[in-house]
């Protein structure tokens, strides 16, 4: 039984902070990946209050190890000074763990970008160690993302002038797809006049059968239909995020 997103609202706006955390954290372990994040900027409403306490430093320190982007990159943007100075040694131990197991995963490329701010607070070498094993990487995505800091090679100049020379190109090629599923099929029609990256993009993907037997991970009756996503919670992708919606009225 899923737990309404207002019961969340309450307990992150109610005065007895401690407890309203304890029992967010209770919903938390138990919840999907969807609601997690939701959970998660409940949680960070009591921060200011609680960002001293041990219980709920551990726990956000503890996100580094999940499985979920989104909460890691609302974590960076969370911690403050006061929080670092506290736990310097912690979050070097885990930021580190956290960048060498995701490192090639480009589902983590946002978790990983916000970081900098943070990192820059615990150490510039912090901040220069991670880089310098990012630069070495073969995650091109993610040096381009970072490429203020790290700069890029003309190599990866080129890698990236290409690929937006593939995807543009792709996006007039077809002006509409067939989508086929399990109870009927339908059609979308593209609009690359308005998103050339985002149709060449899906079109691309398309060419590479990505799309094939990914399920629907949201279906709202009358409203929308949502795919795109092969690890069917609604939090994975093809690298940076590639998701179709498709509204009822635009079937």
């Amino acid at each position: 039984m899923t737990t309404p997103n207002y019961t969340y609202q309450l307990l992150g706006n109610n005065d007895e902070h401690k407890v309203s955390f304890q029992i967010l954290k209770s919903l938390y372990a138990n919840a999907y990946s969807y609601d997690k994040f939701q959970i998660f900027s409940n949680i960070g409403n009591h921060y200011d209050l609680l960002k001293t306490d041990e219980e709920f430093a551990d726990f956000i320190i503890d996100q580094y190890k999940a499985d979920l982007p989104l909460v890691i990159t609302l974590a960076n943007y969370m911690i403050d000074s006061t929080f670092i100075s506290n736990h310097r040694d912690k979050l070097k131990m885990q930021i580190t763990s956290f960048v060498n197991e995701r490192l090639y995963d480009e589902n983590f490329n946002q978790a990983i970008t916000t970081l900098f701010e943070l990192t820059d607070q615990i150490d510039s070498n912090f901040s220069a160690e991670l880089l310098g094993k990012i630069t070495k990487s073969d995650n091109l995505k993610l040096q381009f993302e970072l490429r203020n800091k790290i700069g890029l090679s003309k190599e990866v100049i080129e890698d990236r002038v290409q690929l937006f020379t593939d995807l543009y190109s792709n996006a007039f090629e077809y002006s509409k797809a067939l989508i086929k599923t399990s109870v009927g099929d339908y059609t979308i029609e593209f609009s690359p006049e308005v998103a050339p990256i985002s149709v060449g993009n899906f079109i691309a993907l398309a060419k590479k059968n990505f799309f094939n037997n990914i399920i629907y991970h949201r279906v709202v009756p009358n409203f929308v239909i949502q795919t795109g996503d092969p690890t069917g919670t609604g939090w994975g992708g093809a690298g940076s995020y590639n998701c179709i919606r498709v509204f009822p009225n635009s079937i």
